[in-house]
């Protein structure tokens, strides 16, 4: 074990490929003549007690491979680095949270791995769509479906169009009266109000996991599954999730989600064949929160789950938060039973309404809410 400052005469030997200082007694700072190692593929200087600044002449050497600089006491900023090869392990500094450790943060953009204060290591790149393109592509994909519905209606174009793209259906069989989403098509100012709570707290939950799920911000519940060895240059892994649990994952995923999706699918459908700006609007918002459902369990399994239970349980908690709408209605028809009825009753009326404004002919069949039906029962 070697201990003390790192010897300048070191980095003399210009022909070093592999410098390998790591688990040592080290202190001081990184010599900034480590930039005199050309031929240099490897530098591991892990678990010392090295401070000060990572060199940014470090990025003028072209045949790296390894740099490791974790488990020391290094802060400020780390130079943007080259490699030859990069691997998930290439680039490895204490740049993860929480760095009690640190006696400043250390920034590195460019790393491949960031650990932390408790030796644990996480991919400082995951690779996952910013929250940004997906709110950028849900909104796109959304008007391009919009306008391929509206052009498969079209009389010009409906003997050419696939039959899932005409619509046909009786506009009272596209919304679910089990939920308060279908409050949106009332002529009450209450009901609107509480569509517009519950969509708006189902849309705060979702966002609230979805910003948890993201590494970068300072209080991630990003979970760190690697450890980098202080004997090696190589990470081992703790994350045992794999597609025997994924695919369970995506069966109860669809089966939760896919009524919600298939509604705003509809409702858009029918929407674009009325031009009714309402129903464009409700399948919208259907539509986006579906999505968001399914991209926030997504991203805070790939941030949290370690097992193949942990993929499970985390949907399940998700997913109940998507079954506020429903759960919204019992509570409703329990306290104001009267009340509710005369808002469903309301929505099958304008549904009804919609059906005789049908741009094509179809067959309007009287919709019973079901909540009529356990009363009848």
């Amino acid at each position: 074990s070697f201990s003390g400052n790192i010897p300048g005469d070191i980095f003399n030997c210009t022909l070093i490929e592999v410098l390998l200082l790591q688990s040592n007694r080290l202190v001081g700072s990184i010599p900034v003549e480590v930039a005199n190692l050309k031929n240099a593929t490897t530098i591991s200087m892990s678990y010392n007690l090295l401070r000060g600044t990572i060199p940014l002449e470090l990025g003028k050497l072209k045949k790296l491979e390894l740099l490791h600089f974790h488990s020391n006491q290094v802060t400020g900023i780390a130079p943007e680095v080259t490699f030859l090869k990069k691997r998930l392990n290439s680039y490895i500094s204490d740049c993860g949270d929480p760095s009690y450790k640190l006696p400043a943060p250390l920034m590195c953009d460019s790393c491949t791995m960031c650990c932390n204060s408790n030796y644990e290591c996480q991919d400082s790149h995951p690779r996952m769509l910013s929250i940004r393109t997906l709110a950028i592509s849900t909104v796109v994909s959304y008007l391009i479906i919009t306008i391929i519905f509206y052009l498969a209606n079209l009389k010009k174009l409906r003997k050419i169009s696939f039959q899932i793209l005409v619509d046909n259906r009786d506009p009272c069989t596209i919304y679910d009266d089990q939920s308060a989403y279908c409050f949106i098509h009332s002529r009450d100012s209450c009901a609107m109000i509480l569509y517009a709570l519950c969509m708006g707290l189902q849309i705060f939950v979702f966002l609230v996991y979805l910003r948890a799920s993201i590494f970068e911000i300072k209080y991630t519940d990003w979970l760190f599954h690697y450890q980098c060895l202080n004997n090696s240059t190589e990470c081992i892994v703790y994350k045992s999730a794999n597609i025997y649990g994924w695919i369970p994952f995506f069966i109860i995923t669809t089966l939760y989600l896919g009524q919600d999706f298939s509604k705003g699918m509809l409702q858009l459908r029918k929407g674009a064949n009325l031009k009714d700006i309402e129903l464009l609007f409700s399948g919208f918002l259907l539509y986006f929160t579906t999505l968001l459902a399914l991209s926030t369990s997504y991203r805070y399994n790939m941030a949290l789950a370690t097992k193949n239970t942990d993929l499970i349980t985390n949907v399940l908690i998700l997913l109940f938060v998507n079954e506020l709408d429903e759960k919204l209605v019992d509570l409703l028809h329990s306290i104001f039973p009267a009340w509710t009825d005369r808002i469903l009753n309301q929505v099958k009326d304008k549904m009804a309404e919609k059906a005789t404004n049908n741009t094509f002919p179809l067959s309007v069949v009287p919709v019973e809410s079901n909540f009529s039906k356990r009363q009848r029962h």
